[in-house]
């Protein structure tokens, strides 16, 4: 119950801080107290790697956690953390209101991303506020409300896991691999 609420706690913190970039209103309080930086970069980091260690990529990219992972699955897992490393911290410098006013090294690296005329200063301001409304999209239930609408069930979310649905898609990949039907 402890963990829930303290997820909670940072997960709302998070979708704030990332609705407030646009406004220019950072989170300077949160260096005032200790260990806070170092909490939400961890938590951070743990929501958005730990959906990258699930992932499995039509079985043939996926870690093995008895340790028996292929070196194909292992460099491609390490390929996307590294990928995800840098706008994850971006992304956390942005929330945390560094700027020229407060610079770091790694926004004197990042700084000709701001001459660039569509990933400029402006699309770096405005996309993060759109994580509320997808959260709010997500809480409402709109992509599945609006597929049934529309009569395409099969595209809605179910909360009734359906076994007979899986299977056309197990018969497809024997029929990739060429291992037939």
């Amino acid at each position: 119950m402890t963990l829930a609420f303290l997820t909670s706690i940072l997960s709302f913190m998070i979708i704030t801080g990332e609705f407030l970039i646009c406004f220019s209103f950072h989170h300077y309080w949160l260096f005032k107290i200790p260990f806070s930086v170092t909490i939400l970069l961890g938590y951070m980091t743990l929501t958005t790697y730990y959906g990258l260690f699930k992932l499995r990529v039509a079985s043939f990219y996926k870690l093995d956690m008895s340790g028996h992972t292929d070196s194909c699955s292992l460099l491609y897992s390490a390929r996307l953390l590294t990928g995800l490393a840098s706008p994850l911290c971006f992304n956390f410098l942005k929330i945390m209101g560094t700027n020229d006013s407060r610079p770091t090294y790694f926004h004197a690296a990042m700084k000709p991303l701001d001459a660039m005329p569509i990933l400029g200063h402006g699309i770096q301001t405005v996309i993060p506020a759109f994580l509320l409304f997808l959260c709010l999209a997500n809480y409402f239930e709109v992509w599945g409300r609006s597929m049934l609408a529309a009569g395409l069930e099969d595209f809605a979310f179910s909360d009734v896991f359906d076994e007979s649905r899986v299977d056309p898609g197990r018969k497809l990949l024997k029929i990739y691999r060429g291992n037939g039907v």
